[in-house]
């Protein structure tokens, strides 16, 4: 029996998206007016339209670096996970107030719910805790550290648990997070790095699988599936009188 695969609500999911972009807008527009203050007005106005391409193509690299798998994760995920295991691609949630977290895959499952941060990187990678490198043909490279990106996810993914899902404190401590890389040659990782990091979809289902225990209840997957799928922008709680 497959597991099963759930999907947000697409006009939520806009919503999500509309607002992000909206964030990363005045992201650029703060970068660019700081620095056009700091600059003679001559340098200023040059500064100010190469420093609008190089954030457009910044944001753009990091919006696209390593996503390419995704679909073939999900393929196996559906396909190898137990009929009671239920899973999203690609979720969005508002923790906080204009603090997103846009999760490749989401696993709920019977011991935990695993955040899967997704990588397609090709060729020889090593990490550490502080950086990533990938060799190219000038030499080691730095990209994007997906373990910091996910330690954020499941900083955040349980601040919004403890807001949405009340009286269920035991879920902060079976949040898991993992790397899986989709098509890397090479891959060494520094032992201090605690992070689980997996080759592939088959490598990502065995360490699901492999973590023991059985905390949560088919009706509690069930609830928390149905808040994920219907989660709504960040509201700030009244304060009690």
């Amino acid at each position: 029996m497959f597991a099963e695969h759930w999907q947000q609500d697409e006009e939520i999911r806009k919503l999500f998206y509309q607002r992000i972009k909206e964030v990363i807008e005045a992201k650029k527009q703060k970068e660019i007016n700081d620095m056009y203050d700091s600059l003679p007005s001559i340098l200023a106005l040059l500064a100010r339209h190469f420093a609008d391409i190089r954030f457009d193509v910044n944001q753009l690299e990091h919006e696209n670096q390593g996503n390419s798998g995704e679909e073939t994760i999900s393929n196996t995920l559906w396909f190898w996970l137990p009929g009671n295991y239920r899973y999203f691609d690609d979720a969005v949630l508002e923790p906080m107030e204009n603090s997103f977290i846009q999760l490749d895959h989401i696993v709920v499952a019977p011991q935990g719910i695993f955040l899967v941060e997704t990588k397609t990187w090709n060729g020889a990678i090593f990490a550490n805790p502080n950086a990533w490198l990938i060799k190219k043909k000038g030499g080691w490279v730095k990209i994007g550290n997906p373990v910091k990106q996910n330690e954020r996810h499941a900083r955040l993914f349980k601040k919004w648990l403890r807001d949405n899902v009340p009286d269920k404190g035991f879920l902060q401590d079976i949040v898991y997070p993992v790397v899986a890389l989709k098509s890397v040659n090479w891959f060494k990782a520094d032992e201090s790095i605690e992070m689980p990091i997996v080759s592939g979809g088959l490598e990502l289902v065995s360490y699901i699988k492999s973590v023991s225990g059985k905390f949560i209840s088919d009706e509690l997957g069930k609830e928390i599936c149905t808040k994920i799928a219907h989660a709504e922008p960040y509201k700030e709680k009244a304060e009690p009188n």
